[in-house]
């Protein structure tokens, strides 16, 4: 190699988060965003406009962006089209960024900013998204927001001190805004999951689902209970659950029988053609169902 001809060098084996957009599944890594298609794999990083490699989270929106967000030191957020371009980079400076919620007009990105956590909020108009505001403020101590959901314009964060919730239409930044939604469910969430017309999350090995209906919400526990506390999970066309935890994959159909993988499991999403892909700190993974 000659001098000037030294391109970005990364490894993006560590998987941190990943989404399945079409037939190709997009990974933030230790090491650039990583594209897997068709058995096919590519790097993106600096050299084709990333604002920088050691990823965290990854989301995406409705008008074909990729959002992509900075572990820490570097907490930035950057939307990228899937024609490899970047569209917009927000850096305001945080630690990291840990979780997204894209809606069709609202974007919610939670953040860790040294010792304080918070989200994040952005609004799409004029064919752009837009930086509005952002909540630092909550009713009581919050180490980790683990998930974000919006439903019929109330904000849902899963934390370690429980599920919270707030409407769009109050001042988020003031903490009486926010509140428990139960006393029921005041335990630690690690996983939460968007579904159809709702999300459902895990608390202490149990399932619920939360939706909208008839003016109200509602919240329904699954009869299923899953192994252990997972780490991420899914639920598949059929309601069936599948959910990692440590180096282990847990499939409901196999009767949770657990599957050893022999790495770190830090993501889950379903593959194009069905199969489970799963990101962990040695790659990307793929089990058949």
């Amino acid at each position: 190699m000659r001098i000037g001809e030294w391109k970005t060098l990364t490894c993006p084996l560590d998987v941190r988060s990943l989404i399945q957009s079409g037939d190709t599944t997009y990974c933030a890594t230790g090491g650039g965003l990583l594209l897997y298609h068709n058995s096919i794999f590519e790097v993106l990083t600096t050299v084709n406009g990333l604002y920088g490699v050691d990823l965290l989270s990854i989301s995406k929106d409705n008008y074909n962006n990729i959002w992509i967000g900075g572990k820490s030191p570097y907490g930035f957020v950057q939307i990228y089209d899937n024609e490899k371009n970047s569209i917009d980079v927000f850096d305001y400076g945080l630690t990291e960024i840990t979780n997204f919620f894209i809606g069709d007009s609202i974007a919610l990105a939670s953040f860790v900013d040294g010792q304080d956590i918070g989200l994040i909020k952005w609004i799409y108009s004029d064919s752009k998204w837009s930086y509005r505001d952002i909540y630092r403020n909550f009713p009581f101590l919050i180490e980790s927001i683990n998930g974000i959901e919006i439903v019929n314009q109330h904000v849902f964060m899963g934390t370690d001190s429980g599920l919270l919730i707030g409407h769009l239409r109050e001042n988020l930044k003031d903490p009486s805004n926010w509140e428990l939604v139960s006393n029921d469910y005041s335990s630690s969430i690690d996983a939460m999951r968007r579904i159809e017309n709702g999300f459902a999350f895990i608390l202490d090995q149990n399932i619920y689902k939360v939706f909208f209906n008839n003016d109200a919400f509602q919240y329904e526990q699954l009869e299923v209970q899953v192994p252990v506390e997972f780490s991420d999970f899914l639920i598949d066309e059929e309601d069936f659950i599948c959910g990692i935890h440590n180096k282990k994959v847990y499939i409901q159909r196999n009767n949770f029988n657990p599957i050893s993988t022999g790495k770190i499991l830090n993501d889950i999403t379903l593959g194009s053609q069905g199969n489970l892909i799963i990101g962990s700190d040695l790659g990307l993974i793929e089990i058949n169902r």
